[in-house]
């Protein structure tokens, strides 16, 4: 799935942010030709049961509120 970043912070800063927080994203904008596309995430979630990618995405949520 690609989404766009939430504002505030670019993409890459969005991985790190995640990263620290035991989430795999990638940032999109590296992804585009000369590297300097459009701000996005892209998310993985095959595979995941339901509730536990219900789970991942409130704790995803409660990340980004914590800023």
């Amino acid at each position: 799935m690609v989404v766009e970043a939430p504002p505030g912070r670019s993409d890459a800063e969005h991985v790190l942010l995640a990263t620290a927080h035991g989430f795999g994203l990638r940032a999109l904008s590296p992804l585009y030709q000369g590297g300097a596309g459009r701000q996005g995430l892209v998310i993985g979630f095959s595979g995941f049961p339901a509730e536990v990618l219900a789970a991942a995405a409130a704790r995803w949520v409660g990340v980004l509120r914590e800023g």
